[in-house]
C-alpha cells in the first residue's frame, strides 16, 4: 500500500498506533475514522483529536500484528479522506474548531516584579553611565575655563555616581 508522504507514524508500539495526517485536522474526518476503526475486530480502542490531527488506535496484539494494525489504519484513512493521487483531499467548506478564529480576550500576563525591575535596570542603566562619563569629562575640561565650572560639573558627577551606586549596591555590600 502506497503511503502519503504528508501522513505519518507519530509512534507505534505493539498494541498501540499513534497516526498523523493533515486531514484529520477535520473533525468530521477524525469522528468517521474513529467509527470505522473501531468497528474493525482486534482494535479495543480509538480516539481522534482535530486539533493534533492525529487517532490513537489500541489493539490486542493477539488479534492483529503491528503491520496488520498499521495497515487497517491506513486503510481507513484512505477510504474516508479520499486520497487523489497520494495526496489528500482535506477542502472542507465548513469551519471547524481546529480553524475557527481565535477570539483572546483575556488581558496579558503581568511581567513579575524581577522582570519589571530587570527590564527599569537595563533602561536606566545606560543613561546614568553615560552621564558619569560625560560629568566627569566635562569637569576635567572645565579645569582650563574656571573653578566654579569645575565644582559644578564635580557635584554633577557625584550625584550621577550616587545613582551608578545605589544600582550597584547589592554587589558592593556582598
Amino acid at each position: 500500500m502506497m503511503r502519503n508522504r504528508t501522513a505519518s507514524i507519530a509512534s507505534h508500539v505493539p498494541g498501540r498506533l499513534r497516526l498523523r495526517h493533515a486531514a484529520l485536522g477535520r473533525a468530521t474526518v477524525v469522528t468517521s475514522v474513529v467509527e470505522a476503526l473501531a468497528a474493525r475486530p482486534g482494535v479495543t480502542s480509538v480516539t481522534g483529536n482535530p486539533r493534533t490531527a492525529g487517532i490513537l488506535v489500541l489493539y490486542d496484539g493477539a488479534v492483529l500484528t503491528p503491520r496488520e494494525a498499521e495497515d487497517l489504519a491506513w486503510t481507513s484513512l484512505v477510504e474516508i479522506a479520499g486520497f487523489e493521487g497520494g495526496e489528500p483531499s482535506i477542502e472542507d467548506p465548513d469551519l471547524d474548531e481546529r480553524n475557527a478564529p481565535r477570539v483572546d480576550t483575556a488581558a496579558p500576563p503581568r511581567p513579575s516584579a524581577r522582570t519589571r525591575f530587570a527590564t527599569t535596570y537595563r533602561r536606566i542603566r545606560v543613561p546614568v553611565n553615560v552621564a558619569m562619563l560625560a560629568t566627569l569629562g566635562g569637569s576635567l575640561l572645565a579645569l582650563g575655563i574656571g573653578r566654579k565650572a569645575h565644582a559644578a560639573l564635580g557635584v554633577a558627577h557625584l550625584g550621577v555616581l550616587a545613582l551608578h551606586l545605589v544600582q550597584y549596591r547589592r554587589r558592593l555590600m556582598s
